[in-house]
């Protein structure tokens, strides 16, 4: 065997071994949604059929490509989501206000089933509770399809999320403003308190004290 091959083969065996290690998985998965959902971060304004290619890794870290035929119904699920604030101190109430819009091609208004995570003490669609901690609420939309829309009537779910943060400078602000009025009390959680009681710990005109 020449010097060039005893260099060369060796290198090209490697070259093959790493082309195998690293190729890329393909699969092809099927969905359905309906008009105005958003997916992928894009939203479907039409029916018919789309394809998408998400990239990411296996849990062995291999490189994967998803292929995503996504057939769009002619039906229309409008589901969002907005909150009155977003950053907001612990113990201050929020309200999210979602909005879910459904009717077809044919004008029939259709009504979709819906529920919160985390669950809400009311599943409304205009909630509003205390925050005491940055939380993720997302709200799950199912509508069935009528049957001349979808022979399988497999229906189409939607889901939109919305992320409340908490200000983790909000007691370190109480703290650094020493001009608040002395009659004016916070927890420690940043919240304001109307009757402080005896023994417990509050901030006051920007220290810690122990309410006497």
């Amino acid at each position: 065997m020449s010097i060039m091959k005893k260099i060369l083969l060796p290198g090209l065996i490697a070259l093959a071994t790493n082309v195998s290690t690293y190729a890329v998985e393909e699969v092809h998965l099927d969905t359905l949604i309906c008009k105005e959902q958003i997916l992928f971060g894009d939203t479907f304004m039409v029916a018919g059929t789309f394809q998408k290619k998400t990239t990411g890794f296996t849990e062995s870290g291999c490189p994967i490509d998803t292929i995503w035929n996504i057939d769009v119904v002619d039906v229309n699920v409008r589901l969002r989501i907005f909150a009155s604030e977003t950053e907001v101190k612990p113990g201050d109430e929020v309200t999210l206000n979602a909005t879910i819009n459904t009717y077809d091609a044919k004008g029939r208004t259709l009504t979709p089933t819906y529920h919160w995570e985390p669950e809400m003490p009311s599943n409304v669609l205009s909630p509003t509770f205390t925050v005491e901690k940055t939380t993720t609420y997302t709200i799950f939309a199912d509508l069935d399809l009528p049957s001349d829309v979808d022979r399988d009537a497999k229906g189409c779910h939607a889901k939109e999320s919305i992320t409340i943060n908490i200000d983790s400078n909000a007691i370190d602000d109480i703290l650094a403003d020493p001009s608040s009025n002395e009659k004016i009390y916070y927890n420690m959680k940043g919240q304001k308190v109307d009757h402080p009681e005896r023994g417990n710990v509050y901030i006051n005109k920007g220290k810690k004290i122990m309410y006497k």
